[in-house]
């Protein structure tokens, strides 16, 4: 079973949803068959409440949580799917974007276990590449009614490349831990995303540089050039994005008297291109 040491101080506020002062927002999504207590996680991690009354999820709901992390305010939308066959179509509409998926099943479950490769081939096909998984074997309370052994459930993790946890949302066993290591993941992704945007910001410069005199500062309209580029590079490939705006003078390095600054232009726009993460 993972395990993860817990790095985010969590500061829920009922104004979560309305709140739109944060750096990051993450879109996750609760997955697995009906009944495996998809809801529940969700509403023990959110509110920290539990009921043991059964209704089933019509369509798709969600709650938002804020959390911090290394000084960063990251705003979860976290999406909880129905698992009936019969709103499959309404629900794999919202993989589209999403940066994180917890593959739930019921440890009592065969069946719902059964139907975890399903559910993965259903990410694979919906969601974009780099989209980060976990697989939670949930109502790990239940320990009298197990069928699915521990060991099935981490080979099969390991087979498709998935974390894993056990976990029970009535006894709140790993559930902070499970977001807490799903939004690990998204932001170790998230870092090597943006590593890969600064190459790209890099060789655009190189080019511009060849194709431009060797003395005198950068042009305007030449540092706009490598922000089109790169924005269109970006903006065309498979992964969605979500971007941070700055004012255009600022990503330019020019001051408000016009002057123009190439160094802070770069860095900015590596700032701003670095925004362009997944969501």
């Amino acid at each position: 079973m993972a395990s993860s040491e817990s790095r985010l101080q969590q500061q829920p506020s009922p104004k979560d949803a309305a709140d739109q002062n944060f750096d990051y927002m993450f879109k996750l999504l609760i997955i697995g068959n009906s009944s495996v207590g998809k809801t529940s996680f969700l509403f023990r991690y959110a509110d920290d409440s539990f009921t043991s009354a059964f209704v089933s999820t019509v369509g798709i709901d969600f709650k938002v949580k804020t959390v911090f992390r290394n000084n960063k305010r990251i705003k979860l939308q976290i999406w909880d799917t129905a698992g009936q066959e019969r709103y499959r179509t309404i629900t794999t509409a919202y993989y589209r974007g999403a940066m994180g998926f917890l593959l739930m099943y019921d440890i009592t479950n065969q069946e719902s276990f059964n139907a975890v490769q399903d559910w993965a081939t259903q990410i694979k096909t919906y969601s974009w590449d780099n989209a980060q998984v976990i697989l939670v074997g949930n109502k790990c309370d239940l320990e009298d009614d197990r069928v699915v052994p521990t060991e099935d459930s981490q080979r099969l993790a390991e087979e498709l490349g998935f974390q894993f946890f056990e976990a029970s949302a009535m006894d709140n066993i790993n559930v902070k831990q499970v977001f807490e290591r799903l939004v690990d993941v998204i932001c170790e992704k998230m870092n090597e995303t943006m590593e890969g945007d600064l190459n790209l910001v890099s060789n655009h410069r190189n080019q511009t540089l060849r194709d431009s005199p060797a003395d005198g500062p950068r042009g305007l309209g030449q540092q706009a050039a490598i922000i089109f580029i790169s924005a269109v590079r970006l903006l065309s490939s498979p992964r969605p994005v979500f971007i941070v705006m700055r004012p255009l003078e600022t990503m330019l390095g020019t001051t408000p008297a016009g002057n123009q600054n190439p160094d802070v232009g770069e860095r900015h726009l590596v700032e701003f291109l670095g925004h362009l993460l997944p969501f």
